[in-house]
């Protein structure tokens, strides 16, 4: 049995259907940046299905499992992630509203699923904000070589092991800040984001902890490694990419974008 109501899986597939938001559309856009408006919203109506059969068992027609095409497996790996960092969310709401008020944070949520759609929103729509940038580069060889270092996902012992020598610290904190620097890049950045997977390592050490708690944590941070492996293949082989004033380029074995 799920921990939350049908209407709250029902509330969160209409948000994924209206995303991004339409009111990018009243900007001024390129053609380009059109174009990914549209590419970003098939992939999250996609998503939207998906979730949709997650929680009405109607997942016959599905064929993401066994799909070999990066796209089909891509949506329904992001649509795993979103449904574990849900069931997250629900164990760990009230830690981390704890957690904000001793950090003297004011946290504006009454209910899990307020959390979880504002997490929701800022990373679909910061996905598509990447393309109102004056220039961004998406260079494969780095975003592969990020995504297999978040693939790793170290233990906790085994983080605390390489802090404790001054190499292990120094590496530690620059593998840290280029992850962050390209989550932030490819807009899955988020303050409350951040502050819910904090939340996801204290309870998951917590002796006091519930195992749905614990479960939920280590569910969604697999999720996220199955991702970030996927990802990782397929930048191995892809073009590195640019956004300049909305035209998005593609790069050229030469070195440039065209």
């Amino acid at each position: 049995m799920f921990p939350y109501s049908p209407a709250e899986a029902k509330a969160i597939c209409k948000i994924l259907i209206n995303l991004p938001a339409e009111s990018y559309l009243e900007l001024a856009l390129t053609r380009d940046q059109f174009r990914h408006w549209c590419s970003q919203r098939l992939i999250m109506l996609e998503v939207a299905e998906n979730w949709k059969a997650l929680h009405t068992g109607e997942t016959e027609h599905l064929s993401s499992v066994s799909s070999n095409d990066y796209r089909t497996q891509k949506v329904w790996l992001v649509t795993v992630m979103w449904q574990r960092l849900w069931e997250m969310t629900i164990a760990c709401f009230s830690t981390c509203e704890c957690i904000a008020e001793l950090l003297n944070i004011s946290f504006p949520f009454n209910a899990p699923v307020e959390l979880f759609a504002h997490i929701l929103v800022d990373s679909a729509n910061g996905d598509f904000e990447m393309c109102l940038q004056p220039y961004l580069e998406i260079s494969s060889p780095k975003a592969e070589k990020h995504l297999r270092w978040l693939a790793k996902e170290p233990s906790f012992e085994d983080v605390s092991q390489q802090w404790d020598t001054k190499a292990g610290k120094q590496k530690l904190e620059r593998m840290f800040k280029e992850a962050q620097a390209f989550l932030r890049q490819s807009g899955d950045f988020s303050s409350w984001f951040y502050l819910l997977l904090l939340t996801g390592a204290v309870v998951s050490r917590w002796k006091h902890g519930t195992v749905f708690a614990k479960s939920s944590v280590e569910a969604y941070h697999q999720a996220r490694v199955n991702l970030a492996k996927l990802d990782a293949k397929h930048y191995h082989t892809a073009p590195s990419t640019c956004w300049h004033n909305g035209v998005k380029k593609q790069g050229s074995r030469g070195g440039g974008y065209s």
